[in-house]
């Protein structure tokens, strides 16, 4: 009688010892399955161009049509003399933040950039466009501030010759 009892109680132990095995090994398949078939979202990476933000103005490839040159950065452009910049608008409601900017004696065929900075979180670059001496009216959602707090809004107007910028502070709530 004890023989019988002691091969009943090595084959539960067996069958749960399969059991087990036969579970981790599913759960295995499933995962790396799950893994396969599902794309992983890869963090955004930055194109090797500069933004528009270091994106300095304009060069002639046949001296008619000005382009955009690439290979200046904002601080291989001098500031100009005669020309100026002001931030007209920067407040925030309902949701959105509104800016423009006005520029006073622009040289032809510059660009405006914006961007929003904070002391502790990544930059916001905009392209607000650029028509009769205003940079803007643009608008960006409240929802693209990854906290809230003070932000600087940096408004630039440039060329591949020349630039001007104004700053002035946000609270976003």
């Amino acid at each position: 009688m004890n023989i019988k009892k002691t091969s009943h109680t090595k084959a539960i132990i067996f069958t749960i010892i399969i059991g087990v095995l036969l579970t981790g090994v599913i759960a295995y398949l499933l995962y790396t399955a799950g893994r396969h078939a599902t794309p992983v979202a890869q963090p955004k990476t930055q194109q090797t161009e500069p933004s528009s933000a270091t994106k300095t103005g304009l060069s002639s490839s046949n001296g008619s049509s000005p382009t955009t040159n690439i290979n200046k950065t904002t601080n291989q452009i001098p500031v100009s003399t005669s020309m100026s910049i002001s931030i007209d608008t920067l407040i925030e409601q309902n949701g959105t933040v509104n800016y423009s900017g006005t520029v006073t004696n622009p040289v032809v065929g510059g660009n405006c950039s914006a961007v929003f900075t904070s002391k502790i979180n990544r930059p916001i670059t905009l392209s607000p466009t650029y028509s009769a001496g205003k940079c803007g009216p643009d608008t960006i959602s409240a929802n693209s501030f990854t906290s809230i707090g003070t932000w600087t809004l940096t408004i630039r107007y440039f060329t591949n010759t020349t630039q001007v910028s104004a700053s002035k502070d946000i609270n976003i709530q």
